[in-house]
């Protein structure tokens, strides 16, 4: 079916929103005032009767229940009551399980249209609302019927009925396929068992099930992510319930490597690969839907790109605070007690002992005070340092646990008065070379730098130059430039920097969460939320 499907109409409520209830109980509002037998008697009707136009509706229950001829300009009325009544509740129903997701997946693939007993302006409304009438080649409404609709739309579209299905609730979304010798697709609903019962034909009851219904390929997914990849854990299980066909490849891809490989793939999960414009088009032209970030830092994926073409791109904000902040510390501390140089002398049976310093009583300023930065935060608390922070995206009104944190209002401060600076920013134009020359001319206690967010952040020859200046008493770091690491790393060897390799959020916990998490990102925006 999937091949020879050119077409898809979609009824509207029932099939992309579960919006039937809210209007059966708006109807039911509607005539409640006539008592409750008659708003009963609008209930069922409308329950049986899905699909045909409110007008048709208010003026069979007006003669026949209330024994009122109603005219066009009083039905119009009725109908523009029953919209105001209604069209801010259908926005807030629950979507058909997986259909906005197949929408926007699956329409470069095939003609979308809707077609809906809904008032054509209304129903044209609602789908701007929902950001959905971008997908659809046309959307038409009442006061044609849905046999009447099918009919311009063939014609129009001069679309044949064998490549053409209606996916919809209702028998007049049956009677409209029927007419048109389209294929019909019943969305399965609780409402419709028994109108429905004696129904042999395609059933669902959400896209996932119509798309394995309709033989529809499975999703093909890159992992790229090495961490992911190596550390075992609950997330490879995960990954091989999904129903999906996958290949890994070993990342940090450069543009260039993802650039050959990004058409043959519905989504991706990536570490930090270069994701350009230029790649991302070249995915956006072929079957690409989603990017699906292992991990926080999104600086190496063109957002605007993304967003221009509409590949929506998730990570996993607030997974790595944890192994991340325990990292800073284990950094700091390897440091202050000359740990890592230590060491490597006694493996070389010397006893020559160093002398370290204490962290307590120390004054930290973090930069950046999201899930990390307020861990790192917590952290150096109980070590008895003093905190400043600085976050100028940050409502400290609404910050819980202020321990003895002291918010400062500009970066002078963190320059001025720490001992020790730790980052903790995403990588921006407002971030980038974040210290430089004129900050380190600036620092005044000869502070060591921890940086364990983006190597962007800092000025790699600053840093040597404050090194060999004795502005900086270290820099501590777990990114660089360049990783893996080059040949040409020019912190390598240099007295007073201490490096490792991009792990600070490698840990068997972390890694099993953060995976967990991309892995959920990902299926929530193929399928529907699990």
């Amino acid at each position: 079916m999937y091949k020879k499907l050119k077409n898809i109409i979609f009824d509207f409520d029932g099939v992309i929103l579960d919006s039937l209830d809210v209007k059966t109980e708006a109807f039911a509002s509607l005539y409640e005032s006539y008592g409750s037998d008659i708003a009963d008697k609008v209930k069922s009707y409308h329950i049986n009767n899905g699909g045909i136009s409110r007008y048709e509706k208010i003026k069979f229950w007006h003669k026949n229940y209330l024994n009122i001829e109603l005219n066009e300009n009083e039905i119009s009325k009725l109908a523009d009551k029953f919209s105001n009544l209604v069209i801010d509740k259908v926005l807030l129903s629950k979507e058909v399980k997986g259909s906005i997701n197949f929408i926007r997946n699956y329409h470069k693939n095939f003609n979308f249209f809707i077609v809906s007993g809904t008032p054509h302006n209304e129903i044209n409304e609602i789908a701007n609302k929902l950001n959905i009438s971008k997908y659809f080649n046309e959307i038409l409404g009442s006061p044609k019927n849905k046999i009447e609709c099918c009919n311009v739309l063939k014609e129009k579209y001069l679309i044949e009925p064998e490549s053409t299905i209606f996916l919809g609730d209702a028998m007049s979304d049956f009677k409209a396929a029927e007419h048109n010798k389209f294929h019909f697709a019943l969305s399965l609903k609780n409402y419709n068992s028994d109108i429905f019962k004696d129904f042999k034909g395609i059933k669902f009851d959400n896209f996932k099930s119509l798309r394995s219904t309709l033989s529809f390929p499975k999703f093909k997914i890159l992992v790229t992510s090495t961490s992911f990849q190596d550390t075992p854990g609950n997330h490879h299980k995960l990954l091989k319930e999904q129903d999906w066909e996958i290949d890994f490849l070993r990342g940090p891809l450069e543009e260039n490597e993802i650039f050959d490989v990004i058409d043959q793939y519905d989504a991706v999960i990536c570490g930090d690969d270069k994701y350009s414009y230029k790649v991302i088009e070249k995915g956006f032209n072929s079957k690409l839907k989603v990017i699906s970030k292992y991990g926080v830092g999104l600086d190496k994926i063109d957002l605007n790109a993304a967003n221009l073409l509409d590949i929506p791109v998730t990570n996993c904000p607030g997974i790595n605070q944890n192994s991340v902040a325990e990292h800073v510390f284990a950094l700091l501390f390897s440091f202050e007690k000359n740990i890592h140089t230590q060491f490597n002398s006694v493996q070389k049976y010397s006893w020559k002992r160093e002398i370290g310093n204490e962290v307590f009583n120390k004054t930290i300023g973090i930069i950046g005070f999201g899930a990390i930065g307020r861990r790192v935060a917590e952290i150096s608390n109980a070590f008895g340092l003093r905190v400043l922070v600085f976050d100028p995206y940050i409502n400290i009104d609404d910050i819980v646990n202020k321990f003895n944190y002291q918010f400062v209002d500009t970066l002078d401060n963190i320059w001025l008065e720490s001992n020790y600076i730790s980052l903790h920013t995403p990588l921006n134009s407002e971030t980038s070379n974040m210290i430089n020359d004129l900050v380190i001319n600036r620092l005044n206690k000869r502070p060591i730098i921890i940086n364990t967010a983006r190597s962007g952040l800092v000025n790699t020859k600053s840093i040597i130059d404050g090194i060999n200046s004795k502005k900086i008493s270290g820099y501590l770091c777990d990114v660089l430039d360049e990783e893996p690491i080059s040949k040409n790393e020019l912190l390598v060897g240099i007295d007073k920097v201490l490096i490792t390799p991009h792990v600070g959020s490698r840990t068997y916990e972390n890694v099993e969460k953060q995976a967990e998490k991309a892995i959920i990102n990902l299926v929530e925006l193929l399928d529907f939320k699990i």
